[in-house]
């Protein structure tokens, strides 16, 4: 090894270790705030996770490229994590779609092997639980999300899914709260308006009320049309449609039932079946028990492993 060789490779363990110390300064100020966040709406949080082992395999990373070059096995070392790690995060959301859940979540552990502590990653996590119906390891790894997350979206995306979770397990009062923190940091985003009214429309209480919420959460997702993705309006139109059958307006529900249904990709099971639970609400509610049925069972064959298959079912 040449002297330059040497310097730059002494100017690179200085400038990882600064790395680390800012890194540390900057998970204690994340603690901090996403405890004080996470006190104010869900309670107490799990310990925080230190990225060391992250850390650890990109320093062995880097050695080895440096190391190996000029040959083309450092090539190799250079390009097979980054693209690795896209190609699992593309099946994970394909095996989601698909309703593969134990599938989707493997591929999301492997990731998680590497990067513990990413708050994206454990969010997604819960987002997985939840949709699977595994409502209580949802909980552990939505509250554990809260307590990595530095950014604001990934706080408010933890506290918004954790307020259904909430919501389906009949803690209401918990889920309006958890709600309730998360408007005070976005109060704008659709999404938190559709949750909120969800919890409503659980209940069967304040009809009008979680009618608003759902129309104004279209119109916020209308305006920008990124915040909760595109499924969003299939979704909500079938929420629109069990308030106004809450309501008793017959002739308004039918018009956001068919909206719902135009609007629905069925090629996302979970989304399928999601839709179509909310339908079966809406037809009971109006009493229409024929049309209810069979919404719960296009929603129980869409996604039987799911939640909401799970729920159609009884």
């Amino acid at each position: 090894m040449s002297l330059a060789d040497l310097l730059a490779w002494i100017a690179a363990l200085w400038f990882i270790s600064a790395g680390i110390r800012w890194r540390r300064d900057v998970v204690q100020q994340r603690r901090n705030r996403a405890r004080e966040l996470g006190h104010k709406g869900v309670g107490e949080l799990p310990p925080f996770q230190a990225p060391t082992r992250r850390l650890v395999l990109t320093a062995v990373w880097i050695g080895g490229v440096y190391f190996t070059q000029p040959s083309p096995i450092a090539w190799v070392l250079a390009g097979f994590p980054p693209i690795s790690w896209a190609a699992l995060e593309a099946a994970a959301r394909w095996s989601l779609k698909r309703g593969h859940y134990a599938a989707s979540l493997r591929l999301l552990g492997v990731l998680l092997f590497v990067a513990p502590d990413s708050a994206r990653l454990v969010l997604r996590r819960g987002e997985i639980l939840f949709a699977a119906g595994r409502l209580a390891e949802a909980d552990i790894a939505l509250r554990k999300a809260l307590a990595q997350a530095h950014r604001q979206g990934h706080q408010v995306r933890a506290l918004e899914c954790l307020a259904r979770v909430l919501t389906v397990k009949g803690r209401y009062e918990d889920a309006e709260q958890a709600v309730a923190t998360a408007l005070k940091v976005m109060p704008r985003r659709s999404g938190l308006h559709a949750a909120r009214a969800e919890t409503l429309l659980w209940q069967a209480a304040r009809p009008e009320e979680a009618l608003t919420l759902v129309n104004r959460a279209i119109d916020y997702e209308s305006k920008t049309r990124h915040q909760a993705g595109p499924n969003f309006f299939a979704t909500n139109w079938a929420a629109q449609a069990w308030a106004l059958a809450l309501l008793g307006r017959r002739d308004a529900m039918e018009e956001a039932v068919r909206r719902a249904l135009q609007a629905t990709d069925e090629s996302e099971r979970p989304q399928l079946a999601g839709v179509h639970y909310r339908l079966g609400r809406a037809h009971r509610a109006a009493g229409e028990e024929m049309a209810a049925a069979k919404s719960f069972e296009t929603a129980r064959s869409a996604d039987p492993a799911g939640l909401y298959g799970r729920l159609a079912a009884g």
